[in-house]
């Protein structure tokens, strides 16, 4: 909940490291699943263009960072192939910037 409610502060810095601290925090055990799925999921489709923006950086950079040559031991597995997931899925929303900031995403992956 911390991180969704940085990802949509009025502030574009608290956003934007928000976004950073969503990719960091998938460590965390038991936590990529909730931020991937629950957080930057539901973000997305967020009315705020910047929130949307942060919500696909933060999918970019948990694709990174679990494709790093030595990637940390502590991201789980299939966390990047649910982070592009999340991303596809908004290919077929209604709204044309949910779209766009989608495949903007999956583009950065």
């Amino acid at each position: 909940d911390c991180i969704s409610a940085k990802l949509e502060h009025q502030n574009w810095y608290i956003r934007r490291t928000g976004s950073e601290a969503a990719v960091k925090a998938i460590e965390s055990k038991g936590a990529a699943d909730k931020i991937v799925k629950d957080v930057l999921g539901r973000l997305l489709t967020h009315p705020d263009a910047e929130t949307r923006r942060c919500a696909g950086n933060a999918l970019v950079g948990i694709v990174a960072a679990a494709s790093a040559p030595q990637p940390s031991k502590l991201i789980p597995p299939l966390v990047a192939e649910a982070s592009a997931k999340e991303a596809a899925a908004r290919l077929e929303n209604e709204d044309p910037r949910v779209r766009q900031n989608a495949l903007e995403a999956l583009g950065g992956m």
